[in-house]
């Protein structure tokens, strides 16, 4: 049986790659955004639907609709949270987001919740490291 040691080369070195990105907490908070149900699509071909439940409706880009879907996002979360896991926790209930950035959005959302008083920041990031943000408790009154 005849070895193809350049074959084997190419999967050591995406291997020593996979192991960078998952030692990496800013990368693989990105890579989980981008992850659906298994899957490497960007986006869900038939997206869950508001079932009442708690899950978070569609977007239908009216203004403040998109903050109060982080908000209620963010009430689901007890332990620090990234504006990555939070995109994730919007995308598996359902969430349409109109941005191809989804945690970039959320970030953005969660900063503007920090000057509200909403959230907090926990752990700033720096460099590979994404900021991690925990809920005021009790919210300020809107």
């Amino acid at each position: 049986m005849k070895i193809d040691l350049a074959k084997v080369e190419s999967q050591i070195k995406k291997l020593e790659e996979l192991r960078r990105i998952a030692s990496d907490p800013e990368l693989l908070s990105l890579l989980e955004t981008v992850m659906v149900n298994g899957s490497t699509s960007l986006r869900q071909s038939n997206p869950p639907k508001n079932t009442g439940d708690g899950s978070l409706p569609k977007i239908t880009n009216k203004k403040g609709q998109f903050q109060a879907a982080v908000k209620d996002a963010i009430m689901r979360f007890d332990k620090p949270f990234s504006g990555y896991m939070v995109a994730r926790k919007m995308q598996v209930d359902g969430y349409e987001f109109a941005s191809s950035r989804p945690g970039i959005a959320v970030i953005d959302a969660l900063k503007a919740l920090v000057k509200k008083g909403f959230v907090r920041v926990y752990k700033p990031g720096g460099g590979s490291e994404a900021t991690l943000f925990v809920r005021v408790q009790p919210p300020p009154p809107e």
